[in-house]
This record gives structure tokens, sequence and C-alpha cells, in this order.
């Protein structure tokens, strides 16, 4: 069964980039790309996510904000929360969001591929 992962990022290089290296490292992986908030939630209304991989700076809309409103109309969505880099109020704001993990950008490949498996598994 295919597992649907979301993931929303302003930056478009960043965000291809990812999505091709998860399709490619899992062939029951369907990635989905957005750069707004509103499109994700758009999404989130629409169809069943699994993972919902979202940067903390999104034009408009902070990724911890964007979590909170998905957690009310799509519970079931495991998130992921990307930082340019480690910041302690942030990651204890998405503990309490009850984010899956917060993973920095950039990172190895292997550090994305781990982390995105570690989680859909749960």
């Amino acid at each position: 069964m295919k597992q649907h992962i979301l993931i929303a990022d302003g930056e478009p290089v960043v965000v291809h980039l990812l999505s091709e290296l998860l399709e490619r490292s899992n062939p029951n992986y369907c990635v989905s790309v957005v750069h707004s908030g509103e499109e994700v939630l758009e999404i989130l209304y629409d169809s069943e996510v699994d993972l919902l991989v979202v940067d903390q700076y999104l034009p408009g809309i902070s990724g911890l904000e964007l979590i909170r409103w998905a957690r009310t109309c799509s519970p079931q969505t495991r998130t992921i929360l990307t930082i340019t880099c480690s910041d302690d109020e942030i990651e204890t704001q998405a503990r309490c969001l009850d984010v899956s993990h917060c993973i920095c950008k950039p990172s190895p490949v292997e550090e994305w591929q781990g982390v995105v498996q570690q989680v859909l598994a749960v």
C-alpha cells in the first residue's frame, strides 16, 4: 500500500530534490509537493496524508502554525518539521504539537531517508 507524503517548503529546489530522493528510496512512497500553507490545507481536506514534512519558514505562515491547523483537519497525519538550525524553543513547541521529528536543513540524504522511514514505521 502506498504511503502519501506531502512536502511543504518555499524553496522549489529543496522540495524537488527531497521528493525525488524519497520516491527513489521506496516504491511505496507517493510524494506530493507544495509551496504554501494554503496548498497544504487543501490537500489535507481532500485526501489522506500519512506524513507531512513542513518547513518552519513557509511564505505567509510558520510551519508550527500549519501543523497546529493540520492537527484539526487531519489528526492521524504524522509530521516532520524542518528547521534551518537547532533551535530549542522551536523544538520544544514542536514536541508540544506532537511533531514526530525535527530535522535540520541541510541534512545528509541518509538522515532524511532514515527519519522518514522511522516516522512512517510507527
